[in-house]
């Protein structure tokens, strides 16, 4: 006898499915409270195989691994971009500090009277701070992608020694 609703094989005088609580059949009998092999699990008919499922587990390690290894390199790619952002981003704040001295510089230039100088170097020294602000941020993505660098070579490490574990304890 099968359950309807989930399909296991059940006994025969089950009148609930021990799998999924669910009502079997017709049977409107009363239940023996005193019957207990209503509620025994069948025998399994085969053993489990435990070279298929440890196969499972390495094919699963190892796709894992492939993921793990193509982060890595995102991550990786992610690191030079971030560099490359703060070293930019230095480059133009020394480039606006040195802008911003020599308009300084030149504020009491009579050549200069009515030049929107104040303006101008204010509009630079807001750019000098929104640069600051930006290449912290940047510092901090570049710390935090360091420390998933170092978990993920961690977690490789682990994936590999499992897996090859596995493979010579078959």
């Amino acid at each position: 006898m099968f359950c309807d609703m989930c399909g296991k094989e059940l006994p025969e005088n089950a009148v609930y499915c021990m799998f999924c609580g669910s009502t079997v059949g017709k049977n409107t009998q009363p239940i023996d409270a005193y019957d207990l092999s209503l509620f025994s699990r069948p025998t399994p008919k085969h053993q489990p195989n435990y070279q298929d499922a440890r196969a499972t587990v390495i094919t699963s390690l190892e796709n894992m691994q492939r993921m793990l290894y193509s982060l890595l390199s995102t991550i990786q790619n992610l690191q030079e971009k971030t560099t490359a952002t703060h070293t930019t981003l230095l480059n133009l704040g020394n480039a606006l500090k040195a802008a911003n001295g020599t308009f300084l510089s030149l504020q009491g230039n009579p050549a200069f009277r009515g030049a929107p100088m104040e303006e101008f170097i204010h509009s630079h020294q807001q750019m000098l701070a929104a640069i600051q602000s930006q290449d912290l941020a940047v510092q901090h993505n570049l710390i935090a992608a360091q420390e998933l660098e170092r978990v993920l070579d961690t977690v490789l490490q682990s994936t590999e020694a499992m897996s090859t574990w596995l493979k010579e304890h078959a």
